[in-house]
């Protein structure tokens, strides 16, 4: 990885670790100038941090289980004997409500605060 694009991913990480501050903290760096991020010790610094180190890996899970159940689902009904149209329709069956969601996820993602929404979603896609 180039070394702007890795100074990038390095400075969204600060920012989100930023966001992830309790009130009292942000009171005390709210008084301070802010420096600029420590670029220097790399994802690693990143990943010392635990609040991160713990979004990272639970983001990290949730998305490989996401991944995995399309594949699983087509395997399940491949081999329960249904047909290949039985399983597009499946899918478009799931990926109908998730287009409509969108426009009303947008409004919420848009006038609620983003740790409320993050939160909320994990905690939906969970159930």
């Amino acid at each position: 990885m180039h070394n702007a694009a890795r100074r990038d991913w390095l400075v969204i990480g600060c920012h989100m670790w930023e966001g992830m501050a309790s009130r009292d903290e942000k009171a005390i760096v709210a008084d301070q100038p802010t420096p600029p991020p420590d670029l220097r010790g790399g994802y690693r610094a990143l990943l010392r941090r635990r609040e991160f180190a713990l979004f990272f890996v639970a983001t990290s899970v949730s998305t490989l289980g996401t991944s995995m159940i399309p594949v699983a689902l087509t395997f399940a009904l491949l081999t329960s004997g249904y047909t290949v149209t039985t399983v597009g329709a499946v899918f478009a069956a799931e990926t109908l409500p998730a287009v409509v969601l969108l426009l009303v996820g947008g409004v919420v993602g848009d006038r609620w605060p983003r740790r409320l929404v993050m939160t909320g979603a994990d905690i939906l896609q969970t159930v």
